[in-house]
């Protein structure tokens, strides 16, 4: 009996196993597309935790401005490069940031502060500026696919009146 289970959940969990999942918690404010459009609003000075891909370094007097094209983050705070972009954000971080340890295409999670709509450095309309207090900067996918599965173990046991029946589950 329990081997005739497994066998018929095998499928479905090795379906579910590669899909990346954005996480509703890390996710649940409002898109850089949003406020940048003016479909959402948000006060100055609102907590903001956003991710994507950056696009462009620039270095200002004492401080540095990101670029980033905005993707959905997983239950680790990654973003989720496969997905479709949520926008384009500019991140101000205070002092210099070495450009070559930002290169064009590294993913990268910012925490920090609403600071309001500004021109974008490229000129194509406004973009959210969030005022940045942590700065993480992820590896680079190898091979395509965002890269980020970390397994996790999911142990159930279930108990009834036609005996006693169990499962393991690893998702990535």
């Amino acid at each position: 009996m329990m081997r005739r289970l497994l066998w018929l959940l095998l499928p479905l969990l090795a379906a579910c196993a590669g899909t990346p999942r954005p996480d509703p918690v890390f996710n649940a404010g409002p898109t850089p597309a949003a406020l940048a459009s003016g479909a959402r609003t948000l006060a100055r000075g609102a907590p903001l935790q956003w991710g994507g891909t950056l696009e462009r370094v620039i270095n200002l007097p004492r401080r540095t401005r990101l670029l980033i094209r905005a993707h959905p983050l997983d239950g680790d705070r990654r973003p989720l490069t496969d997905l479709p972009a949520t926008g384009r954000f500019l991140l101000e971080m205070s002092g210099f940031l070495e450009p070559r340890a930002f290169p064009a295409g590294l993913p990268v999670t910012a925490g920090g502060r609403y600071g309001g709509l500004v021109p974008s450095p490229d000129g194509r309309g406004l973009v959210p500026l969030l005022r940045g207090e942590r700065l993480e900067s992820w590896p680079r996918p190898q091979g395509g696919g965002s890269g980020w599965r970390i397994p996790r173990v999911h142990i159930g046991i279930q108990g009834g009146t036609g005996g006693v029946g169990g499962g393991i589950g690893v998702t990535f």
